[in-house]
């Protein structure tokens, strides 16, 4: 399943994908240094991927809090 939601900007886009109520994993495609840069910073996720996909993280391998 894939969700897509128009947004402005990149901007708006980081304050889209941080006001949800996920955020285990994330990831920015652009080749502008500057907005990885500025993803680096304000994107708040566990993992954050850079110019490749976000799927297929080895559980057990990755340190993320269990939740109970």
């Amino acid at each position: 399943m894939l969700a897509v939601i128009q947004v402005a900007s990149f901007e708006e886009g980081l304050r889209v994908a941080n006001n949800t109520e996920y955020g285990l994993t994330g990831s920015i495609y652009s080749s502008d240094r500057n907005k990885l840069d500025h993803a680096r910073r304000e994107f708040h996720v566990g993992n954050l991927y850079f110019n490749r996909k976000c799927t297929g993280a080895m559980v057990g391998h990755i340190p993320l809090a269990a939740s109970t």
